[in-house]
């Protein structure tokens, strides 16, 4: 069942933005787990069961102090849910983000739907509008591929979504490359970094997405 939460982290000082950066939150989200479910789950090589992100990191100046972080959390299998809210609520672990302390944690909010009700409720839709808060990127081998190609967003949810989901969805990539194609974007692109000396392009903005009918398809 897919968990959302909202979570607050109040800092012992303040720090600077250019400080939260990706790959240091999620050290911070294995940090909250017990140690044994941590290093299970950082040890797999496929699709993590989590997503978390300080969206301050990408919108605001690097240089900019805070002294309390606002993530959002994304749970998608649920044997992870009671260890994150037990290790938030009721950890008495110490917490740091880089050499800063924690001194407090709160859960804000908290959003869940089984993955049967995600299916059951769902009527067919042709047109999709996504929008991506914060910069995006593919692999195409071993070079970033920063553009919204519909068969990218779709196979990297679809994975997703079969890999957590007991509802499988099968569909080849030939199939995407027929059913979709874009109907407009709206988008940026910039670098962002990931490391403290990493740099990423990426994509941010809004694509519209068609999904295209067969007497569509029959005429092309």
């Amino acid at each position: 069942m897919p968990v959302k939460l909202g979570l607050i982290l109040h800092l012992e000082k303040p720090i600077k933005i250019k400080e939260v950066y990706p790959k240091r939150v999620h050290a911070l989200f294995f940090s909250i787990l017990p140690e044994d479910i941590s290093e299970k789950i950082h040890s797999q090589k496929s699709t993590k069961p989590f997503t978390i992100c300080f969206e301050k990191f990408f919108r605001e100046n690097g240089e900019n102090e805070v002294s309390k972080l606002k993530l959002k959390v994304t749970l998608l299998d649920d044997f992870l849910f009671p260890y994150f809210s037990q290790g938030v609520i009721l950890g008495e672990k110490k917490l740091y983000m880089g050499s800063t302390a924690i001194r407090k944690k709160e859960i804000l909010s908290i959003e869940h739907k089984s993955y049967e009700d995600l299916i059951g409720n769902t009527e067919e839709n042709r047109d999709f509008l996504f929008y991506f808060k914060t910069p995006t990127t593919f692999k195409k081998g071993s070079s970033d591929y920063p553009l919204p190609e519909p068969v990218l967003i779709f196979k990297n949810l679809l994975k997703k979504w079969n890999k957590f989901s007991p509802f499988k969805i099968e569909i080849s990539t030939k199939e995407l490359l027929k059913l979709l194609q874009i109907g407009g974007v709206w988008i940026k692109t910039r670098k962002f970094s990931l490391l403290p000396n990493g740099k990423t392009i990426g994509f941010y903005g809004r694509v519209f997405i068609n999904v295209r009918t067969e007497k569509k398809r029959n005429l092309a």
